[in-house]
């Protein structure tokens, strides 16, 4: 009887025991046993019905949905369907909580990106005299007949050093072809003329040269490849960005005379120039890592030339020479191999 006695009391106190628990909801739909210790303004403290002598776990309010409490009375927080949050709870020891972050702060394309690309130009402005042209500029030459035909291509590769300093690197290859005369014409150095020799017969006096009949048409062609260094101040950071810039190059120059289809040629020199060389443009980001930007790039080094017996034994020229036109008007491609971001 004693035995029977004892085992209904100790029922009655397990069955009390699982009935005194409170049970936590979550907003996620999780359920958690506890035994609620305090329920302040911003957070609740509890202990897992498990390990009622354990530690005191927090919760954040806003995450509890209901609390079912031993009696069955209940405690409604948020009543609002929520859509679930990427970040989830993790409980910790005393008063503290942890949330994995639900959602990364917005990242910004940062536009020091590496791009590597192409660039067309066309050369224009003012152009030197040559053995059978004043100097002038692409209109005036074409105005006395002496046709300019000019173009410029690359590739090139920039990226950002700080938020409005890039430097860059490209290599060029420029040419300009002016067309002096036609076969059969008779034509003189206006580079003589241009040192007052009007009295020529005197001892010591500049000679005008000239030629008589040309055997062929006659043009001046200059060839340049180039690469330079330099550097652009960006002054935005957004998907239109006007910069300004400078760059160091080292070309590589060959001038020539020659006749229309180059088969001959009256005289020809190269060598190599260095100089500085200035740029105005505006990069228009289409699209993440894609950028096109209108641009111009301004001055030319300069060589100087030396060619013997051009057309005459006589005829010995030395010339100072833009090795590109003066003005280049350019537009260039350029892509991110690989975009990289920043917040």
């Amino acid at each position: 009887m004693k035995k029977a006695i004892v085992v209904i009391v100790m029922t009655f106190a397990f069955s009390r025991l699982c009935l005194a628990q409170d049970m936590i909801i979550l907003r996620s739909g999780e359920q958690i046993r506890s035994i609620i210790q305090e329920i302040g303004q911003k957070d609740i403290k509890y202990k897992k019905f498990e390990i009622q002598t354990g530690p005191v776990y927090v919760v954040d309010k806003s995450d509890v949905s209901i609390i079912i409490y031993e009696n069955g009375i209940q405690d409604i927080f948020n009543t609002e369907v929520t859509k679930p949050e990427t970040g989830k709870t993790v409980l910790q020891l005393e008063n503290k909580i942890v949330t994995k972050s639900s959602a990364p702060e917005a990242a910004t394309t940062e536009k020091s990106m590496i791009l590597i690309g192409f660039q067309g130009v066309f050369p224009t402005g003012s152009w030197p005299a040559t053995a059978l042209s004043s100097g002038g500029t692409t209109s005036f030459l074409k105005g006395n007949g002496n046709t300019v035909k000019s173009y410029g291509f690359g590739v090139m590769l920039q990226g950002n050093i700080s938020k409005h300093f890039t430097l860059f690197l490209d290599a060029n290859k420029y040419n300009y072809n002016i067309f002096l005369a036609k076969k059969g014409s008779d034509v003189q150095t206006p580079w003589t003329l241009a040192e007052s020799a009007s009295h020529w017969d005197e001892p010591g006096a500049p000679q005008i040269q000239y030629v008589q009949n040309l055997p062929t048409d006659v043009h001046f062609d200059m060839q340049t490849t180039g690469i330079r260094l330099g550097g652009k101040f960006v002054m935005s950071n957004n998907n239109i960005r006007p910069w300004v810039g400078a760059g160091f190059g080292l070309y590589k120059w060959t001038a020539n005379y020659y006749n229309g289809d180059k088969s001959k040629s009256y005289g020809k020199d190269d060598g190599y120039a260095t100089g500085l060389t200035f740029q105005l443009g505006i990069d228009l980001e289409l699209m993440t890592g894609i950028v096109v930007t209108p641009f111009i790039d301004l001055a030319s080094p300069i060589a100087t030339y030396k060619m013997t017996g051009l057309f005459y034994p006589q005829w010995d020229i030395r010339y100072a020479s833009h090795i590109m036109g003066t003005n280049r008007f350019g537009l260039s491609f350029t892509f991110s191999p690989v975009s990289t971001s920043r917040k």
